[in-house]
């Protein structure tokens, strides 16, 4: 009995940490803020700066989010965000834990600033410390470059010593560090920067040496970017569509390709598709591109380039062997860039471009999808292009045929391993064939 009670406790127990859990991933934590003040420092005679203060509450569903940068762990805090002159705002150059009882008025005189000579770095210093050094291009929030501690203290150092770079060259040198969007949490705010960037900029040469590096392609994608550089500057223009034919041609070497070639192909295509493609051959860079598809990222950008594409024969038949190495060989899976998204893209091509008279070839097919191996990739085109269209778009002999190897690799997984769609889905064709008449 009394097991069987310490059961009922671990059991209530982890129901509840589930569903707590639950409640932190679909119901993201919730920022209000409680009060805020804007407090004005004069900077020069052309420069004024505007500290906003916010007084903040976090809150969660199922448990209490505690504030975790600069090492406070409470559930308020203050968080300053910094104008300068008419630019928009920088958010959050300083957060710092507070009580619930707290007034902003008490936090109005700690944050402090310093312009450098030339006007275009600033020094952030919290009670009196530096904290962090902002830079400013032309347009736009001013932004930070820190990347480690070690850059903290060397852009202070040199902000002191009036020997920092540029802002552009500085700018340069961060986004050429940055392998993933991801790596660092300044770059949403460094995105926000990119984006603000209008006409002519010194970060168009620069960023042109780094396509392939993310924050280098979302600078050039955005809307009118490339078009407008084409217009105003043709040396940048000729240079970029030599980089285009050059590092696309390059995209023809040995499986895997080399990180580094990657790189420069996707920053190519990224280039082509988001304003190039009217300047340049644009077939000669699809004959190219799309027999590599789905291997490799950058190759479904110029295969969604045309909504309703008549792809050629040699193309299908290209497409359609990467698509079945994909399916049928691990090794070669595992060496993509992106193995769940290749895999899904491989069902959806396979599916959509099969003859559906050769039900043989079709057996094949599902064949390779249904292996416990696929399965669990957690895939979503298998839902998509093949579970939920079951009764429509398959013949009765291709539904018995996705039946019988739905039922089989269901019975190769284990508990833990069993996926959520390939249940529902046998659950459903149950139901509807006892509900069936005979």
């Amino acid at each position: 009995m009394r097991i069987k009670l310490q059961n009922i406790y671990l059991y209530t127990f982890l129901m509840t940490a589930l569903m707590g859990c639950r409640g932190c991933s679909c119901n993201p934590p919730k920022t209000f803020i409680l009060d805020k003040i804007v407090q004005e420092v004069q900077l020069n005679p052309e420069n004024t700066a505007k500290i906003q203060i916010e007084h903040l509450e976090k809150k969660g569903m199922g448990f209490t989010f505690k504030f975790k940068k600069h090492g406070g762990n409470a559930s308020y805090a203050v968080r300053y965000n910094l104008q300068l002159n008419e630019r928009p705002y920088r958010k959050a150059i300083f957060e710092q834990d507070a009580a619930k009882t707290d007034s902003v008025q008490q936090y109005r005189t700690d944050i402090s600033l310093e312009i450098s000579p030339d006007q275009q770095h600033l020094l952030i210093k919290h009670l009196g410390e530096p904290i962090d050094v902002y830079h400013v291009l032309p347009t736009g929030a001013p932004f930070s470059t820190t990347f480690e501690k070690a850059d903290l203290k060397k852009n202070i150092a040199a902000f002191k010593a009036n020997t920092l770079q540029k802002p552009a060259n500085l700018l340069t040198a961060y986004i050429a560090k940055i392998e993933t969007e991801e790596q660092f949490a300044n770059n949403l705010s460094i995105k926000e920067t990119l984006d603000a960037q209008e006409g002519s900029s010194p970060l168009d040469k620069s960023l042109l040496e780094l396509i392939g590096k993310p924050l280098a392609d979302h600078y050039f994608a955005k809307s009118g970017r490339i078009a407008y550089l084409c217009s105003h500057d043709k040396s940048w223009r000729d240079r970029a569509m030599k980089k285009v034919y050059r590092f696309v041609a390059e995209s023809r070497t040995r499986y895997p390709m080399p990180k580094e070639t990657l790189q420069n192909v996707t920053g190519a295509v990224n280039l082509f598709v988001h304003g190039l493609s009217g300047s340049m051959d644009s077939r000669a860079i699809e004959r190219t591109i799309l027999p590599q598809y789905p291997l490799y990222p950058y190759t479904a950008a110029i295969y969604k380039l045309e909504h309703h594409r008549t792809l050629r024969k040699n193309e299908v038949q290209s497409i359609e062997k990467n698509c079945k190495k994909i399916l049928t060989q691990p090794s070669f899976r595992k060496d993509l860039s992106n193995e769940i998204s290749a895999t899904d893209a491989a069902i959806e091509f396979l599916i959509q471009y099969r003859d559906d008279k050769n039900i043989n070839a079709f057996e094949e097919i599902i064949k390779a999808v249904f292996q416990k191996e696929i399965l669990q990739l957690k895939l979503k085109n298998i839902e998509s292009e093949i579970f939920f269209p079951y009764n429509s778009r398959f013949s009765e002999k291709e539904q018995a045929i996705i039946l019988k190897y739905a039922n089989k690799v269901a019975k190769d997984l284990d508990k833990k391993e069993q996926n959520f769609h390939l249940t529902a889905f046998l659950k459903r064709v149950k139901k509807e064939q006892k509900n069936t008449p005979t």
